[in-house]
This record gives C-alpha cells, sequence and structure tokens, in this order.
C-alpha cells in the first residue's frame, strides 16, 4: 500500500529501514539483476555508514494516460519491487516514482550530493554508464556495480 508524496510518487515505507539515520544511500531500479547488485553493494555501505537505502523505482506512464494512472496497479508495482527486495534480504524503503521521463523521476527523488549506487548488466550497454554519467554531472556520488561482480 503506497502513500502519495505528490501526484505520481509513491512511498512504500519499510518498519525494518534504518529510519533514524540521516545519511541515504539510493538506488535507482535499471534491471532486476543489476538493481539486485546495487541492493547488496549500498547494504555493504550502509552498515559502514550507518545509512538507510532508498530504491528508487521510475514507472514510465505513455503519454495518453494522466500521469497519476499508470497502465499497470501501483499494488502490482509495489509487490513486485517489494519481492525484490525480500529476495535479496535487504531493507530499504521504496520510491516508485510515476513518470514520463525516468531520469527526472530520479532527480527528484535525490538529495543534492547524493550518494547513488547503480547496477549494471553483465553485457555491456551504454545505459548505465550514462546514467552515472549524468548523475555525475548532477553532482552526486556515483558508484557502479556489475551483476556478475555479486555472483
Amino acid at each position: 500500500m503506497g502513500t502519495g508524496l505528490s501526484p505520481g510518487n509513491f512511498t512504500v515505507p519499510d518498519p525494518e529501514a534504518n529510519t533514524g539515520s540521516q545519511l541515504e544511500v539510493f538506488v535507482p531500479f535499471t534491471t532486476e539483476r543489476g538493481t539486485l547488485a546495487a541492493l547488496h553493494a549500498a547494504f555493504r555501505l550502509s552498515i559502514d555508514l550507518r545509512a538507510r537505502i532508498e530504491m528508487i523505482a521510475p514507472e514510465i506512464v505513455p503519454y495518453p494516460l494522466p500521469l497519476n494512472r499508470p497502465p499497470v496497479a501501483l499494488s502490482f508495482l509495489e509487490n513486485r519491487y517489494r519481492s525484490l527486495l525480500e529476495q535479496c534480504g535487504v531493507a530499504a524503503r521504496i520510491q516508485i516514482r510515476l513518470c514520463r521521463q525516468p531520469r527526472e523521476a530520479i532527480a527528484c527523488a535525490l538529495n543534492p550530493e547524493s550518494l547513488v549506487v547503480v547496477g549494471a548488466s553483465r553485457r555491456w550497454w551504454p545505459t548505465e554508464e550514462r546514467l552515472c554519467g549524468w548523475l555525475r554531472s548532477q553532482g552526486h556520488f556515483v558508484t557502479i556495480v556489475r551483476a556478475d561482480s555479486a555472483d
């Protein structure tokens, strides 16, 4: 069950997440394997830094639809991302961002100079590298984790 932050932005709270921490490690959803690798890396960082983990899940809503009416039910999306967290055993808060452009959704979710862990697929695709470069150009501290490095 999501709580509306503003039209198109929903947060799934996690009671086990470290809510007393001021520092956050952000993990944008890329691919399932890549995000799992990034969540594992973020978990290791969060222990050392006493930080909480925020997973950002941009969900593209096609232009014919209103932004607050995704083609997939929010309950389905929430269950999908919660299952991903349960699969890797990481406590995190999930931000489902309904958007037209994923970069804008990610940018709105981040604080200035955020620590971001991006998961990349095993094969070389420039998508994740471009996302990392763009995030760095916006002043964020970014690391990329390959899915095969978590195996």
